[in-house]
């Protein structure tokens, strides 16, 4: 199984491209450069790694942390914030406004994600959606699984554990179509 560094390293180059190209786009479709993707860099934070996508303007608008499942090691957890407008240090886990979410994003984070992570044979994508309150974080977990994510039935921290499994093509099939979707829409919401 690889190390979180190794899958880091190997996901670095593809996010940063996919969320350089999806910033232009965002940037040309406002008409404003402050939009436009001008980093993605590595940020330890044990027991995790988090990957923030910095624009033009000085925000933080992505952060996508990945951390080493401890129930199953050949399974990572991730967990994705995006946002429009305001910094990620700004919001909490599964917040809800109009500045939050980004479907191009969206769509462009989970296709390098489940690419990298099949290329270095992890099994296993962990989410554990959270949403501050028990009707946003039904929300979120019906979400995931509309994502191709199953419930596992187990409780971490008191969330529900999903997963996607990487090595079944029918819940690969459905992720990266997902993912299509959400990068073919016209408009980012």
């Amino acid at each position: 199984m690889p190390s979180l560094q190794a899958i880091s390293n190997a996901l670095l180059p593809k996010l940063t491209g996919v969320l350089v190209q999806l910033g232009d786009k965002k940037a040309e479709s406002y008409g404003d450069d402050n939009y436009r993707i001008v980093d993605v860099s590595p940020n330890s934070e044990p027991p995790g790694i988090s990957h923030y996508a910095r624009t033009q303007g000085g925000l933080k608008v992505v952060d996508l942390y990945l951390a080493p499942w401890n129930h199953d090691p050949d399974a990572f957890e991730a967990a994705i914030k995006v946002t429009h407008g305001m910094d990620v240090e700004n919001v909490t886990w599964g917040m809800e406004n109009e500045k939050i979410g980004n479907t191009w994003f969206l769509g462009g984070i989970l296709e390098v994600l489940i690419e990298t992570l099949r290329e270095l044979e992890v099994r296993e994508l962990v989410g554990r959606p959270s949403g501050g309150n028990p009707s946003r974080t039904s929300d979120l977990t019906s979400f995931y699984k509309w994502m191709g994510f199953v419930d596992t039935g187990e409780k971490s921290k008191g969330l529900s554990v999903l997963m996607l499994h990487l090595n079944n093509q029918g819940s690969i099939r459905h992720a990266m179509a997902v993912a299509n979707d959400w990068l073919s829409r016209s408009d980012a919401w």
